[in-house]
Protein backbone atom coordinates (compact mmCIF):
# COMPACT_ATOMS: atom_id res chain seq x y z
CA UNK A 1 0.00 0.00 0.00
CA UNK A 2 1.32 3.46 -0.89
CA UNK A 3 1.12 6.14 1.78
CA UNK A 4 1.22 9.44 -0.17
CA UNK A 5 1.58 11.65 2.91
CA UNK A 6 4.82 9.96 3.97
CA UNK A 7 6.08 9.01 0.48
CA UNK A 8 6.93 5.51 1.54
CA UNK A 9 5.58 2.02 1.06
CA UNK A 10 3.88 -0.01 3.72
CA UNK A 11 2.86 -3.54 2.86
CA UNK A 12 2.75 -7.16 3.85
CA UNK A 13 5.69 -8.95 2.18
CA UNK A 14 4.98 -11.49 -0.57
CA UNK A 15 1.46 -10.16 -1.23
CA UNK A 16 2.25 -7.78 -4.12
CA UNK A 17 1.62 -9.37 -7.51
CA UNK A 18 1.81 -8.38 -11.16
CA UNK A 19 3.06 -4.99 -12.33
CA UNK A 20 3.70 -1.94 -10.15
CA UNK A 21 4.54 1.67 -10.88
CA UNK A 22 6.31 3.76 -8.29
CA UNK A 23 5.11 7.35 -8.76
CA UNK A 24 7.13 10.56 -8.97
CA UNK A 25 5.95 11.59 -5.50
CA UNK A 26 8.06 8.81 -3.95
CA UNK A 27 11.67 9.87 -3.39
CA UNK A 28 13.22 6.61 -2.25
CA UNK A 29 12.48 2.90 -2.13
CA UNK A 30 13.36 1.77 1.39
CA UNK A 31 15.46 -1.24 2.29
CA UNK A 32 13.63 -4.55 1.80
CA UNK A 33 10.49 -2.76 0.54
CA UNK A 34 9.55 -5.50 -1.92
CA UNK A 35 11.89 -8.24 -0.72
CA UNK A 36 10.38 -11.68 -1.27
CA UNK A 37 7.49 -10.54 -3.47
CA UNK A 38 7.72 -13.70 -5.57
CA UNK A 39 4.69 -12.83 -7.75
CA UNK A 40 5.88 -9.34 -8.73
CA UNK A 41 6.51 -9.39 -12.51
CA UNK A 42 7.51 -5.85 -13.52
CA UNK A 43 8.42 -2.54 -11.92
CA UNK A 44 8.45 0.98 -13.34
CA UNK A 45 10.32 3.47 -11.18
CA UNK A 46 9.52 7.07 -12.08
CA UNK A 47 11.98 9.96 -12.14
CA UNK A 48 11.10 11.29 -8.66
CA UNK A 49 12.80 8.32 -7.01
CA UNK A 50 16.46 9.05 -6.17
CA UNK A 51 17.53 5.84 -4.44
CA UNK A 52 16.77 2.14 -4.40
CA UNK A 53 17.51 0.76 -0.94
CA UNK A 54 19.43 -2.33 0.13
CA UNK A 55 17.52 -5.57 -0.55
CA UNK A 56 14.64 -3.54 -2.07
CA UNK A 57 13.67 -6.23 -4.60
CA UNK A 58 15.68 -9.11 -3.17
CA UNK A 59 14.25 -12.51 -4.12
CA UNK A 60 11.54 -11.26 -6.49
CA UNK A 61 11.89 -14.43 -8.54
CA UNK A 62 9.12 -13.63 -11.07
CA UNK A 63 10.42 -10.13 -11.85
CA UNK A 64 11.14 -10.05 -15.59
CA UNK A 65 11.36 -6.30 -16.25
CA UNK A 66 12.55 -3.20 -14.41
CA UNK A 67 12.48 0.35 -15.73
CA UNK A 68 14.65 2.64 -13.61
CA UNK A 69 13.81 6.35 -13.86
CA UNK A 70 16.35 9.04 -14.62
CA UNK A 71 16.22 10.45 -11.08
CA UNK A 72 17.77 7.40 -9.43
CA UNK A 73 21.35 8.06 -8.31
CA UNK A 74 22.08 4.94 -6.25
CA UNK A 75 21.20 1.26 -6.29
CA UNK A 76 21.74 -0.32 -2.88
CA UNK A 77 23.48 -3.50 -1.82
CA UNK A 78 21.60 -6.67 -2.82
CA UNK A 79 18.83 -4.49 -4.34
CA UNK A 80 17.92 -7.03 -7.04
CA UNK A 81 19.66 -10.06 -5.54
CA UNK A 82 18.31 -13.39 -6.86
CA UNK A 83 15.77 -11.87 -9.26
CA UNK A 84 16.16 -15.03 -11.30
CA UNK A 85 13.67 -14.13 -14.08
CA UNK A 86 15.13 -10.69 -14.89
CA UNK A 87 16.39 -10.79 -18.50
CA UNK A 88 17.79 -7.30 -19.11
CA UNK A 89 18.62 -4.16 -17.18
CA UNK A 90 19.52 -0.61 -18.19
CA UNK A 91 21.17 1.51 -15.53
CA UNK A 92 20.37 5.15 -16.43
CA UNK A 93 23.02 7.88 -16.67
CA UNK A 94 21.78 9.40 -13.39
CA UNK A 95 23.02 6.43 -11.34
CA UNK A 96 26.45 7.00 -9.82
CA UNK A 97 26.78 3.92 -7.61
CA UNK A 98 25.78 0.27 -7.82
CA UNK A 99 26.01 -1.49 -4.47
CA UNK A 100 27.69 -4.76 -3.69
CA UNK A 101 25.90 -7.83 -5.00
CA UNK A 102 23.12 -5.59 -6.33
CA UNK A 103 22.29 -7.97 -9.19
CA UNK A 104 23.95 -11.14 -7.94
CA UNK A 105 22.17 -14.35 -8.87
CA UNK A 106 20.10 -12.87 -11.71
CA UNK A 107 20.73 -16.05 -13.68
CA UNK A 108 18.42 -15.18 -16.63
CA UNK A 109 20.02 -11.79 -17.27
CA UNK A 110 21.18 -11.66 -20.90
CA UNK A 111 22.13 -7.99 -21.28
CA UNK A 112 23.23 -5.11 -19.05
CA UNK A 113 23.69 -1.46 -19.98
CA UNK A 114 25.60 0.68 -17.49
CA UNK A 115 25.00 4.41 -17.91
CA UNK A 116 27.76 7.00 -18.19
CA UNK A 117 27.20 8.41 -14.69
CA UNK A 118 28.29 5.28 -12.85
CA UNK A 119 31.48 5.91 -10.86
CA UNK A 120 31.42 2.89 -8.56
CA UNK A 121 30.40 -0.74 -8.87
CA UNK A 122 30.51 -2.80 -5.68
CA UNK A 123 31.91 -6.23 -5.02
CA UNK A 124 29.94 -9.02 -6.68
CA UNK A 125 27.41 -6.57 -8.13
CA UNK A 126 27.08 -8.68 -11.28
CA UNK A 127 28.07 -12.06 -9.90
CA UNK A 128 26.58 -15.46 -10.59
CA UNK A 129 25.25 -14.86 -14.09
CA UNK A 130 25.20 -17.76 -16.51
CA UNK A 131 23.16 -16.29 -19.39
CA UNK A 132 24.79 -12.85 -19.72
CA UNK A 133 26.21 -12.34 -23.21
CA UNK A 134 26.26 -8.53 -23.61
CA UNK A 135 27.45 -5.71 -21.35
CA UNK A 136 27.47 -2.10 -22.55
CA UNK A 137 29.47 0.50 -20.68
CA UNK A 138 28.29 3.94 -21.80
CA UNK A 139 30.99 5.76 -19.85
CA UNK A 140 34.29 5.27 -18.08
CA UNK A 141 34.76 4.07 -14.51
CA UNK A 142 38.02 4.58 -12.69
CA UNK A 143 39.72 1.33 -11.76
CA UNK A 144 39.44 2.26 -8.06
CA UNK A 145 35.65 2.64 -8.39
CA UNK A 146 35.19 -0.69 -10.18
CA UNK A 147 35.66 -3.43 -7.59
CA UNK A 148 37.94 -6.24 -8.75
CA UNK A 149 35.17 -8.71 -8.02
CA UNK A 150 32.23 -6.73 -9.44
CA UNK A 151 31.93 -9.17 -12.34
CA UNK A 152 33.36 -12.14 -10.45
CA UNK A 153 32.65 -15.44 -12.25
CA UNK A 154 32.27 -13.66 -15.61
CA UNK A 155 35.71 -14.35 -17.03
CA UNK A 156 37.92 -11.54 -18.34
CA UNK A 157 35.26 -8.80 -18.73
CA UNK A 158 36.82 -6.40 -16.22
CA UNK A 159 40.31 -6.83 -17.67
CA UNK A 160 38.98 -6.31 -21.22
CA UNK A 161 37.26 -3.08 -20.11
CA UNK A 162 40.62 -1.76 -18.84
CA UNK A 163 42.75 -3.28 -21.61
CA UNK A 164 43.30 -0.02 -23.54
CA UNK A 165 42.85 2.48 -20.68
CA UNK A 166 44.11 1.00 -17.42
CA UNK A 167 42.79 3.90 -15.32
CA UNK A 168 39.33 4.69 -16.73
CA UNK A 169 38.28 1.79 -18.92
CA UNK A 170 36.94 1.94 -22.45
CA UNK A 171 33.23 2.50 -23.13
CA UNK A 172 31.55 0.14 -25.55
CA UNK A 173 29.69 -3.13 -25.84
CA UNK A 174 31.42 -6.32 -24.77
CA UNK A 175 30.05 -9.73 -25.75
CA UNK A 176 30.65 -13.40 -25.07
CA UNK A 177 28.79 -16.67 -25.49
CA UNK A 178 26.69 -18.48 -22.90
CA UNK A 179 27.00 -20.23 -20.59
CA UNK A 180 29.14 -17.66 -18.84
CA UNK A 181 31.70 -18.72 -16.25
CA UNK A 182 35.03 -17.61 -14.80
CA UNK A 183 36.90 -18.64 -17.99
CA UNK A 184 34.64 -16.75 -20.43
CA UNK A 185 36.42 -14.58 -22.99
CA UNK A 186 34.80 -11.22 -23.80
CA UNK A 187 35.23 -9.25 -27.01
CA UNK A 188 34.75 -5.50 -27.43
CA UNK A 189 32.50 -4.73 -30.38
CA UNK A 190 33.44 -1.92 -32.78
Amino acid sequence: MYNKAKTQFIFIPKKITGNITIPNSVTSIPSSAFSGCISLTSVTIHDGVTSIGDYAFNGCTSLTGVTIGSGVTSIGDYAFYSCTSLTGITIPNSVTSIGQQAFRGCTSLVSVTIGNGVTSIGQGAFMGFTSLTSVTFQGTITSTGFDNNAFYTLGDLRSKFYATDAENGTPGTYTTTAPVNNTSVWTKQD
